[in-house]
């Protein structure tokens, strides 16, 4: 099955798109919790990494001490965590 929608306008013209796509449509809703804990991990990875360039340069800048920063970081990232597998469990 194909649906076609509009999309964009150009010269008061709509070009249309046709997809086979619209089965994964209809199960995004399944997928959603599963692309927000991803997304949420990967964040959460990237944020406490050591050799993330913007930790490593405002450590560097403020001359600030690596386990400062992160006794800051770890419970916020704590709260994000435990929030998306709140939100993984009940959608």
């Amino acid at each position: 099955m194909t649906t076609t929608f509009s999309f964009f306008k150009y010269r008061d013209k709509s070009i249309h798109v046709s997809t086979i796509l619209e089965p994964s449509w209809r199960k995004a809703k399944d997928i959603m919790p599963t692309f927000t804990l991803a997304f949420v991990a990967g964040f959460i990875g990237v944020l406490l990494s050591p050799v993330h360039l913007c930790l490593v340069l405002t450590r560097e800048y403020f001359k600030a001490d690596i386990w400062g920063i992160y006794k800051k970081i770890i419970p916020a990232s704590g709260i994000i965590i435990v929030v998306a597998f709140i939100v993984y469990f009940i959608l």
